[in-house]
């Protein structure tokens, strides 16, 4: 089975010293919750990101290696504070993948309006939700189409 592990030190290049990985451990701000939260880069979806040994990683996946070491790669890591760049190890946990969707779909609030503000909702059996209102008005416009 395939686990994640701590990046590999790569050979020097004149001039470069790469970031080992406990570089992050001096660029957090602990708050009132509890969280670490990074001070540093983000990636484009909120979370911590750093560059260990010239690789850029998520900075929670770092913390959870070098406090409880490897884990197996069909995991993922969870936020249990919801709180994208906390680095806390407290704050983490491995889960699946599923798990951790649902997880997080949990979290959101259920949208009780559509987009355009109508609350007729209907629900498939797989669970897929779609606004009622905006489906008859689609089909009407669809109907007089048909009938020009």
């Amino acid at each position: 089975a395939q686990v994640k592990r701590l990046p590999s030190p790569i050979p020097h290049r004149s001039g470069y010293r790469p970031n080992p990985p406990d570089v992050i451990w001096d660029c957090y701000e602990e708050q009132v919750g509890g969280c670490w939260t990074w001070t540093k880069s983000l990636d484009r979806n909120g979370y911590a990101q750093v560059s260990v040994y010239g690789k850029a990683t998520r900075a929670h996946q770092i913390a959870y290696l070098l406090t409880y070491g490897e884990y197996p790669a069909d995991l993922t890591i969870n936020h249990t504070c919801a709180v994208r760049h906390c680095i806390n190890p407290d704050h983490l946990e491995l889960m699946t993948p599923g798990d951790n969707s649902r997880d997080a779909a949990s979290r959101k609030p259920r949208r009780i309006e559509c987009k355009y503000g109508h609350r007729n909702y209907g629900t498939s059996p797989s669970g897929y939700r779609w606004c009622r209102t905006c489906d008859n008005e689609k089909k009407r416009r669809r109907n007089r189409e048909r009938s020009r």
